[in-house]
């Protein structure tokens, strides 16, 4: 009796930890989405501060974009 115990013990936390695996998936897969738009929005922002800069130092005539 104590080892089907045991074995129902380790069947049920095998489950526990493979719902705890799909959880963890899911969520992943939920934030993935919204963490490829923020890494976006951030290039996108730096890409356009950094254009916005070397153009009004053309201007100015410190550097010359030949």
């Amino acid at each position: 009796m104590d080892q089907k115990n045991s074995n129902q013990r380790f069947v049920k936390e095998k489950l526990v930890l493979a719902i705890l695996i799909v959880k963890l998936l899911k969520a992943i897969g939920e934030f993935l989405p919204v963490a490829i738009d923020l890494f976006n929005m951030a290039f996108n922002y730096f890409k356009l501060r950094v254009c916005f800069v070397l153009c009004r130092l053309n201007l100015l005539g410190f550097i010359s974009l030949k």
